[in-house]
């Protein structure tokens, strides 16, 4: 099995770190009014999942610890993912890139609670037969590469990847929201 040395080396922080770029490219495209708040919120909670397996990662020798930081990261993942709905709602991403990424945060979140739940074996020198300074990597999550998105009606669109209700377009309201519409 594989051993990190380094936090970059771990698969989940790599998701996490690829998964806030992508969010920062988006967050380019979106209005100037929204710079101090959605644009600065979710580029900031994605950046902090990252951070915060970082810093994990050097405090896995404190099991306490090690535990707290991938909460704070699954709690940022969780809050990026919110964002990303205000996003979709207000208008500021497609569908795709809203599922894509809604995705790869639930994928993100999964890895986060299987690390927490077996924090020992991610502590250096406590599992049986590790040596100080080694651990498990994950294994990489699939990735959705460019144009590979699940086609509106697919079964995997039509249930748990639905956007969130507030998000849903009404037939014959098709015009682009406004300021006035988000909040």
């Amino acid at each position: 099995m594989p051993r990190a040395r380094d936090f970059r080396e771990l698969r989940v922080y790599r998701a996490a770190y690829d998964a806030a770029m992508r969010i920062f490219e988006l967050s380019r495209g979106f209005p100037d009014d929204e710079r101090f708040s959605l644009t600065s919120q979710i580029r900031r909670c994605s950046r902090s999942a990252a951070a915060n397996i970082a810093e994990a990662w050097r405090k896995r020798r404190y099991p306490a610890a090690f535990i707290a930081k991938l909460s704070d990261a699954e709690a940022e993942a969780a809050e990026t993912r919110a964002h990303l709905d205000f996003a979709l709602g207000c208008g500021y991403i497609d569908r795709p890139a809203w599922l894509q990424l809604d995705r790869r945060y639930e994928r993100l979140t999964r890895q986060l609670v299987r690390m927490i739940a077996t924090a020992e074996e991610w502590t250096p020198g406590r599992a049986s037969g590790r040596s100080a300074g080694s651990a498990r990597v994950t294994p990489t999550p699939p990735r959705l590469e460019a144009g590979t998105e699940e086609p509106e009606d697919s079964p995997a669109t039509r249930t748990a990847g639905d956007p969130p209700p507030l998000a849903r377009k009404k037939p014959g309201n098709e015009r682009s929201p406004g300021k006035e519409d988000c909040p």
